[in-house]
């Protein structure tokens, strides 16, 4: 069930390895909306914002305050991806 989820981080394409994916929805920038107030404490950094989807209200989250600092030098040290490798995805 293991799959590796494709993401732009900071302008580098990477690739997350996750335990499993139930589902994958694809949302628009003007779908996304400021998470909502009630969400408070240490996670709630973490949550770039919220979309709707019916009746259902999906999380997104903020991968850049997700990734550790190791993560991060890591990321660092990738090239950034060129415009016309960005046309194969």
């Amino acid at each position: 069930k293991s799959r590796i989820i494709i993401c732009s981080v900071t302008g580098k394409i990477i690739g997350l390895f996750v335990d499993e994916v139930t589902e994958v929805h694809r949302f628009s920038r003007k779908e996304i909306q400021p998470s909502p107030q009630f969400l408070k404490g240490k996670g709630a950094q973490f949550f770039l914002g919220v979309c709707r989807q019916g009746e259902n209200l999906i999380m997104i989250l903020d991968l850049e305050k997700i990734l550790t600092s190791e993560e991060k030098i890591d990321l660092e040290r990738i090239d950034p991806v060129t415009e016309e490798e960005t046309k194969v995805f």
